[in-house]
């Protein structure tokens, strides 16, 4: 108990009784100190002149004599007094009551010169863009030789122009230290596999102000669709996929090499890689209920928490507080068939662990998740349908249209405006003024790029 809490119960002591009391000496000492230091200040004084028992105590507090004050006098002043606590509470309450989310619009820019799905934040503010050959399929992205264009994103005008081609399908990427954008493509066709993949991968630097781009050589292991993230020294983690599954290994920019590094407990199938704070980097696979966190000092793997069950076409996604949203996907327990996710849940680097948190709207299945300014959680597009997995001859049904934000604070996602066009495995990256550019779009019905989606554009702020 605080002493104004203590001064509180001193004024009702007294003002309360059948009897009339005298004053107690020394109170009004006590009501003009806590006057002076309180914030916003009660103006006991005041109110005890409104009252019109002001000069009646005044001198009776200072010389301890016994002036009689009526009781409907006492119970006003105590109602007033009380009233100013209940206002402070609430001032107090409302100023900690986080602030409901702001709903966005979504709107529409002009398309794309050519097909895109993926895209980074360059540090001058524009987007690289790529994965035009990327292809869905029932839940797991799979890659093709063809060329594909680069193309760049610039906020002043609105507009994306293309810069140049790589010579196969992008299947991962990331930003390295300088302002050029490592990229793992799958080799062309060779005539020793007929024509076909020679089911390798290689590195490539991409210029995004030159659109040059510059082989580095090929990766320790194939991967496709590998894990990848720049870490906080600058060097470039790549983890699982393809023939790597079991593996990770390190681009050092400084070299310009790729350099196997420790291997994670399990097999990683085009996981999610997410840094933290603290530098290590949480690793989720698909089909797998089990995490690692790679630690790029000792470059070792170790088990972190379980997911709450073996999810597919999820995503992994920083919160402002260091906390990592897990949303959507297809979910199953040990021995179940898929279905369709709406759960949710948060990992804590604090405690290793996953917890629930409240539903989405929408169950949806690759989905984009973008982090905003404000610590909200943008969630949109994705499959509304039933699948399992790759070559069962499922068929993926049109994408969801409803986009809704997740707040970390309330631990709740809410509908907001939706976007312009449905959209299955879309690209979509914070833009440096805080909206998102959100953009392409894969045939949901087909599993390939195509039709007027695979180059539309649009923007959410």
């Amino acid at each position: 108990m605080t002493r104004f809490d203590e001064l509180d119960q001193a004024l009702v002591a007294w003002f309360d009784g059948e009897t009339i009391a005298p004053a107690p000496t020394g109170l009004l000492d006590r009501v003009t100190a806590a006057t002076a230091q309180r914030r916003p200040r009660p103006r006991w004084q005041a109110t005890l002149r409104q009252a019109g028992v002001w000069e009646g105590i005044r001198a009776p507090m200072i010389t301890a004599t016994a002036p009689r004050i009526g009781r409907q006098a006492r119970i006003a002043v105590v109602l007033a007094l009380l009233a100013v606590a209940a206002l402070m509470a609430a001032l107090i309450a409302g100023s900690q009551r986080p602030d409901p989310p702001v709903q966005g619009i979504f709107t529409s820019l002009a398309g794309m010169p050519g097909p895109a799905t993926r895209g980074l934040a360059l540090p001058d503010g524009s987007v690289l863009a790529f994965g035009g050959s990327s292809q869905a399929r029932s839940g797991l992205l799979s890659a093709s030789t063809d060329r594909e264009r680069l193309l760049v994103f610039r906020p002043a005008d609105g507009t994306f122009r293309a810069i140049g081609w790589t010579d196969g399908s992008v299947t991962s990427a990331a930003m390295i230290t300088d302002g050029r954008v490592l990229i793992i493509v799958m080799d062309p066709p060779s005539q020793s596999t007929g024509g076909g993949s020679s089911g390798r991968s290689r590195g490539m630097l991409v210029d995004p102000t030159t659109g040059g781009v510059a082989d580095v050589g090929p990766t320790a292991l194939p991967r496709l669709f590998a894990g990848m993230v720049r870490l906080a020294d600058g060097r470039v983690l790549l983890i699982g996929a393809g023939a790597g599954g079991r593996s990770a290994e390190i681009f050092d920019p400084a070299s310009g090499s790729f350099a196997l590094t420790g291997f994670p407990d399990g097999v990683m199938t085009s996981p999610t890689a997410t840094l933290l704070d603290d530098g290590r980097v949480l690793v989720i696979s698909q089909s797998e209920r089990t995490a690692e966190l790679f630690d790029p000092e000792t470059e070792r793997f170790v088990q972190t928490g379980s997911l709450l069950g073996i999810r597919s076409g999820f995503t992994a996604t920083r919160l402002l507080d260091g906390r990592v949203l897990i949303a959507g996907g297809s979910i199953r327990s040990e021995g179940e068939e898929p279905r369709l996710a709406t759960t949710a849940e948060i990992y804590d680097p604090k405690t290793g662990t996953f917890s629930a948190t409240a539903a989405m709207i929408h169950p949806r299945t690759l989905h984009y998740a973008v982090a905003l300014p404000s610590g909200l959680v943008l969630i949109g597009g994705g499959t509304g349908s039933e699948f399992a997995g790759v070559g069962d001859g499922g068929i993926v049904e049109p994408g969801v249209v409803q986009a809704e934000l997740f707040d970390p604070r309330s631990g709740t996602f809410n509908a907001v405006a939706s976007p312009t066009r449905a959209r299955f495995g879309a690209g979509a990256v914070l833009l440096a003024d805080g909206a998102v550019l959100i953009f392409g779009s894969a045939d949901p019905l087909s599993g390939r790029d195509g039709g007027p989606e695979a180059t539309s554009v649009e923007t959410y702020r």
